[in-house]
């Protein structure tokens, strides 16, 4: 067998297993997921939810272009490492921060728009989102670049464990529309955290 046939056959077997495990925690963590919804869903009040879909609803487009694609960057030029990819690590966290700075400054703006005075607090809170975010960019490239599709995997089933443990941990304790916004906040705490201990930079 050649070297190159050899190469090829081990990155088949990396990405038939990486399938394999990504099918069994997808589904895995789909599951968690309508399960804990659902219980979550019968305590809290319709009104927690449209609360949340509020302070989300401008978060979540930012959310979506926030990297200027700079993820796909990293993943496909293996070249930007060491300082260029201190320096793209660098561009990120400042627009994240930015973002949350700008989040924080029109909160009001938005709470008066829907003439919901409570969405200012949770328009404040998630823009925390912009800068964890941001701070997983580097490491999650990192981890599709060396195609470890287990981790990634792992990652997000441990996402929605750790998010449908809290929301509804929070909606037994009472927490109302707060246990929707902490536990958005964790999921990403827990995995910008692991990211972080499986690629530090």
């Amino acid at each position: 067998m050649t070297e190159g046939t050899q190469a090829r056959t081990t990155v088949d077997r990396i990405l038939v297993n990486g399938m394999a495990w990504t099918a069994v925690l997808r589904w895995s963590a789909q599951i968690v997921s309508w399960v804990g919804t659902a219980i979550a869903a019968r305590i809290l009040l319709p009104g927690d939810y449209g609360l949340v879909g509020m302070a989300m609803l401008a978060i979540g487009l930012v959310r979506m272009v926030e990297d200027f694609g700079m993820d796909a960057v990293l993943v496909q030029d293996r070249s930007i490492a060491g300082d260029r990819q201190a320096r793209v690590a660098g561009f990120v966290l400042l627009l994240g921060a930015c973002l949350c700075l700008v989040f924080i400054a029109i909160s009001q703006l938005v709470a008066d728009f829907f003439k919901e005075p409570q969405v200012a607090v949770l328009v404040s809170a998630l823009s925390c989102l912009c800068i964890t975010d941001a701070i997983q960019v580097i490491p999650r490239a990192e981890l599709q670049r060396r195609m470890e599709f287990r981790r990634l995997a792992l990652l997000q089933f441990l996402q929605v464990l750790a998010t449908q443990t809290v929301v509804v941990g929070g909606a037994y304790l009472g927490w109302g529309v707060w246990a929707l916004v902490l536990n958005t906040l964790f999921g990403s705490l827990v995995v910008t955290t692991l990211l972080l201990a499986w690629n530090p930079y």
